[in-house]
């Protein structure tokens, strides 16, 4: 019994010191546990306060590029200070702008309304912008240079046209008064008629509109219609001096010649008035020799023909054109 007791007492005192070992084992790991969470917590406050820094610095990167596209930057004055556009950099500026006087430039008169060289007056009113608001725009047109002048009109049937055609037995061309027949818009041609009433043969001709200028319109439908027949839009008056082409007295054929005295001034009548061929309409009232031309019912140009002994001629206004631009 005595060693059974002994057997118990070691066996005791082994469980009490695995016991002890085993605690001083569990702590050991706790306060290894303890240390190893307090590192991690010290490593994310760590991160965290290094996140705040980095999102500190980049609202202030911002915020500054914010302000420097708000402001413009200034440049300290130094070796590189910006120069004023007269050349003169800023101190030098200001000590002129403080030493200017109010005297008058001379750009400014004295006694009148001072005005800047911009063009506007005290009031702030643009003086330019207000006579151009009031100028009339019809007083710088020119009437030569009418825009529907220059447009392409198809003549109509029925008017009558200079025709520039070969003449007969002659390998020069001529211009002879012709009606339109018609106008061919695929081939871009005239059919025209010699206008001649007394000739036997009345020949045709299809042209280029190159070789085809305006007279008159139909003379029948401007009859019906009580209308004059010097189409004063399409062949405006010409003034003294200018080449023309006029029909030559008692023929059908235009000649070249110089205006003389356009029809607003020509109150007298020349020595040689001779009406044109039969048939060629004159207007309302047929003139008669001797007697001032009616500057309403039949104006006249009066002109003097190439090769002619300097002879002056009337010819009805609507039977005197221009001549050919060039390059035609």
């Amino acid at each position: 019994s005595i060693n059974h007791q002994h057997d118990t007492d070691v066996l005791n005192k082994q469980l009490l010191d695995n016991y002890s070992a085993a605690t001083q084992l569990a702590q050991q790991e706790q306060r290894s546990a303890s240390s190893a969470l307090e590192i991690v917590n010290r490593l994310l406050a760590r991160m965290e306060a290094r996140e705040a820094e980095q999102e500190a610095e980049r609202q202030t990167a911002k915020r500054q590029k914010t302000e420097q596209r708000s402001s413009p930057v200034r440049e300290p004055y130094g070796k590189d200070r910006r120069m004023s556009r007269s050349g003169d950099s800023a101190p030098n500026l200001e000590k002129r702008r403080g030493s200017e006087t109010t005297e008058p430039r001379d750009w400014q008169r004295r006694g009148s309304v001072t005005r800047e060289p911009s063009g506007r007056d005290p009031t702030g009113r643009d003086s330019r912008r207000d006579r151009s608001r009031t100028r009339d725009p019809s007083r710088n047109r020119d009437p030569s240079r009418d825009p529907r002048r220059d447009a392409p009109r198809i003549i109509s049937k029925g008017s009558l046209v200079a025709a520039r055609v070969a003449a007969a037995g002659e390998g020069d061309e001529e211009w002879i008064l012709a009606t339109v027949l018609s106008f061919s818009s695929e081939k871009n041609r005239y059919t025209v008629q010699d206008y001649d009433v007394e000739s036997p043969v009345r020949p045709t001709y299809v042209l280029s509109p190159r070789l085809v200028l305006f007279v008159t319109s139909d003379p029948t439908l401007l009859s019906s219609k009580k209308k004059p027949l010097w189409d004063k839009l399409r062949n405006p008056e010409m003034p003294r001096g200018q080449r023309v082409l006029a029909l030559y007295p008692r023929t059908t054929a235009f000649y070249q010649c110089l205006v003389v005295v356009p029809p607003s001034l020509n109150t007298s009548v020349s020595s040689m008035l001779f009406p044109p061929a039969p048939g060629v309409p004159m207007g309302p009232a047929d003139p008669s020799l001797g007697a001032p031309p009616d500057p309403t019912a039949n104006p006249m140009y009066k002109v003097q023909f190439d090769d002619d002994n300097g002879n002056l001629v009337d010819v009805p206004a609507h039977l005197v054109i221009p001549m050919m631009r060039s390059g035609h």
